[in-house]
């Protein structure tokens, strides 16, 4: 004990050989540490100056959580002496002395960092391991109710020592596991390795939930995906198959406005061709018509048909009926009668009427006849706005 309380002993903190873990999904290993690895010169030095804990914590020691833990440090010295390691502590926590000199945590377990080579064989002692600690670290130093090593623990002087029995909460035979947090080995109680464990599991299954969804949904996005590509690949095929026949449509549409405006053309020349003929054709019939009607005979509004038919009532009288008849008949009719009349001379009035109507065309008539034919032309040019009375051509 020092001036100031402290507690201040050697304690054996690690060992070489074979140890049994039980790892966090609950499988059991047996792990080497050669002497080589326990004694190599720069492991022996990761133990010295390290804060001793009572019990492990629940993380490794940095300088910002070091003051929520510490119950002590080691010393620089530390000593190996082919099989065990030794290192000189000070306890400097009352509550962690009283621990220790009452015995309840009177072993030691290291809290180090090691790489594991997963290499199975065994010991030159004849003992079988699963896997070879190497370049193992040093992060605290634990005082605990039961050591991983066995035979690790706080060396006293049997003045300082204080018998008390094991309190029946802490059986003396409690087994210990390892854990491994952020890459630190940490020797727990059995039922904190579990509860560790099954947390972990939680954890590592709402990890996989969540895994599991993305999958589903990465899954359904790429189906959509490739759904929407072969869409489109349809797509860009019908117009691939209908480019060739809109080429043709277009060139036939080109063709056929082509030809519409060569036939508008040539629809409008002979409709003025036919408008000249027609007017001609109305003329001719009232200049062979007329000798055969009354002069105030009314030709404007009357159709060829009209004028057919008042020719043969004038000739015949109103007992000629030809409601019932058709155009040609009536016609036929017609054509008769004027060539009878071209044959028959049967009075000198017509021929005086008909000798009146040659001078009088071919004097002042002339220019009459010219504005008749004008009139007429536009009458039969303006004719499909008006309703044809029954009967008329």
């Amino acid at each position: 004990m020092t001036p100031e309380g402290y507690l201040r002993c050697w304690a054996t903190i690690a060992r070489t050989g074979t140890q049994r873990y039980k790892r966090a999904d609950g499988s059991e290993v047996v792990e080497y540490r050669p002497a080589s690895e326990v004694g190599k010169v720069d492991s022996l030095a990761s133990f010295a100056g390290k804060v001793v804990t009572l019990e492990h914590p629940t993380e490794l020691l940095t300088s910002e959580n070091t003051e929520k833990y510490q119950v002590g440090f080691t010393d620089s010295e530390v000593v190996f002496d082919g099989a065990f390691v030794k290192v000189r502590m000070t306890v400097t926590k009352q509550d962690a002395i009283d621990s220790v000199l009452q015995g309840l945590t009177a072993e030691t377990s290291s809290g180090y960092e090691v790489e594991l080579e997963e290499i199975s064989g065994v010991t030159p002692e004849g003992e079988r391991f699963d896997a070879i600690q190497r370049n193992i670290a040093g992060n605290h130093i634990a005082l605990t109710k039961r050591g991983r090593a066995g035979v690790t623990k706080v060396h006293l002087d049997s003045d300082d020592a204080v018998a008390v029995a094991t309190p029946s909460s802490i059986p003396a035979n409690t087994n210990m596991a390892q854990i491994n947090i952020a890459g630190a080995v940490y020797e727990v109680s059995e039922a904190v390795a579990a509860a560790y464990t099954s947390a972990q599991r939680a954890e590592a299954e709402d990890i996989k939930q969540k895994l599991d969804t993305a999958e589903a949904e990465k899954t359904a996005v790429a189906a959509e995906r490739d759904q929407l590509k072969a869409q489109l690949e349809t797509v860009n095929g019908t117009v691939d198959e209908l480019r060739p026949r809109v080429d043709s449509l277009t060139t036939e549409l080109s063709d056929a406005k082509a030809a519409l405006e060569a036939a508008e053309a040539t629809r409008n020349d002979s409709a003025g061709e036919d408008l000249d003929a027609l007017v001609e054709a109305r003329l001719e019939l009232i200049q062979v018509a007329q000798p055969h009607l009354d002069s105030d005979f009314d030709f404007i509004g009357k159709s060829e048909r009209d004028i057919k038919e008042a020719v043969l009532k004038q000739v015949h009288g109103d007992s000629l009926d030809l409601t019932e008849r058709d155009d040609t008949y009536v016609g036929a009719r017609f054509d008769a009668l004027i060539e009878l009349a071209d044959v028959v001379d049967s009075s000198s009035a017509l021929r005086s009427r008909i000798a009146a109507a040659h001078r009088e065309d071919s004097t002042e008539a002339g220019s009459k006849r010219e504005k008749t034919k004008g009139k007429y032309k536009q009458r039969l040019a303006d004719a499909w706005q008006q309703t044809p009375k029954k009967g008329a051509n």
